[in-house]
């Protein structure tokens, strides 16, 4: 908390909710409210390098590696609490989220949405959406 916060003046902190996509949005949204915090929200989903922006600990978005890495972290772990099968199905909230970060697109998004497998799905995101849209064209 800053100080000097409402919090140390008896008033109730006021915190800033912001679905900032960058972590230089959420930082100027803060010290233009005058916030005494800032609530990630949406804007963390599919985006943990976020907090590391915020904080000043990165200055620069995530590599194409980065994002697979992390995906594949996603996806290992819904496999390992819900099996292939139900995390094959659940994944697809979150596929998303990622394409974006990856540059995708419809192609790539529909053919996540509609994939067999956890597997399959993995080959898509590694694939990238040049070669998705050769296999769906």
């Amino acid at each position: 908390m800053r100080s000097g916060s409402s919090a140390l003046r008896g008033i109730t902190p006021t915190p800033s909710c912001s679905d900032g996509a960058s972590g230089a949005a959420v930082a100027t949204a803060f010290e233009q409210t005058g916030a005494d915090a800032v609530l990630l929200a949406r804007g963390s989903l599919g985006n943990p390098w976020l907090f590391e922006q915020v904080l000043g600990r990165r200055l620069s978005e995530p590599t194409r590696d980065e994002v697979l890495d992390e995906v594949d972290w996603v996806i290992e772990r819904a496999v390992e609490h819900l099996g292939a099968e139900r995390a094959n199905r659940y994944l697809r909230k979150f596929y998303p989220w990622y394409v974006e970060r990856l540059g995708g697109g419809k192609a790539l998004q529909h053919a996540l949405q509609t994939a067999d497998s956890v597997d399959h799905a993995r080959e898509l995101l590694h694939a990238g959406e040049a070669l998705v849209a050769l296999a769906v064209g």
